[in-house]
């Protein structure tokens, strides 16, 4: 799988660490405001984090959780 990253945080010891990960996708969502219209944004400014919008519409948020896509569901 690939870390996105995080292998080079761990190397340079981001911010004095050097155990970093990606979340599961249960402590992913427990970051979400479901009463705000764009969480991307939201996080941005509640919490300074920079979000990655996806190509088109919506935002991706990258976990460890393995995920299999099977369409739409109408």
């Amino acid at each position: 799988m690939n870390q996105y990253g995080v292998p080079a945080a761990n190397k340079g010891k981001l911010c004095g660490r050097a155990n970093w990960r990606l979340p599961t996708i249960r402590e992913a969502r427990s970051l979400f405001n479901y009463n705000v219209t764009s969480n991307a944004d939201y996080l941005t400014a509640a919490a300074g984090m920079t979000i990655d919008r996806g190509i088109g519409t919506g935002v991706w948020y990258m976990t460890s959780t393995p995920f299999a896509y099977q369409g739409s569901k109408s």
